[in-house]
């Protein structure tokens, strides 16, 4: 079985749910895979005003990352230490920021596990983000204990359209 099949299983048993564009127009250039209690968190029905618009941007971050032919590099982000393969998705239009943990089973299929407020992961390299890294390693075991994430934090092995941040300086 391989990595895809293995995700497959994981959609067809309700583990995994795949990331559509609202727009039915919109095509899928990456596979953006949320854990069920993520995807559940990401899209229900938000009570205030507040969290309505910031989950609202998320969605937009995230469907960037599936349909849009470039993809900025403050999108994602390789956390340290790098060799561990665990990237955040950075959604910071908004205030508080969201960041949702993941890392790649292939190029442009990126499972992500959970979500943090990054106002509650302190400084850079503050022990909240080792803590999010195990948690993020710990879920891709139980989702695919016989696979490895990518570990890697070249871009462009990773994901089709990655901008280089040498692009903007």
């Amino acid at each position: 079985m391989s990595i895809e099949q293995a995700i497959s299983s994981r959609v067809n048993d309700g583990s995994l749910k795949l990331v559509i564009p609202m727009a039915p127009s919109d095509r899928l250039l990456r596979s953006l895979y949320l854990t069920r209690e993520l995807y559940d968190e990401v899209y229900e029905e938000k009570e205030s005003l507040i969290e309505q618009k910031m989950f609202s941007i998320l969605i937009a971050d995230l469907e960037v990352i599936v349909n849009s032919d470039t993809i900025d590099p403050q999108y994602f982000r390789c956390l340290e230490p790098r060799k561990a393969g665990i990237w955040e998705i950075r959604s910071t239009r908004q205030e508080p920021q969201i960041r949702i943990f993941g890392a790649f089973a292939a190029k442009n299929i990126f499972i992500a596990t959970h979500y943090k407020l990054r106002d509650e992961l302190g400084r850079k390299h503050s022990g909240q983000w080792e803590l999010e890294i195990k948690h993020t390693q710990r879920t891709w075991s139980e989702l695919f204990p016989a696979y490895t994430h990518k570990k890697t934090s070249d871009r462009n092995q990773l994901y089709t359209g990655a901008l280089d941040e040498e692009y903007f300086r």
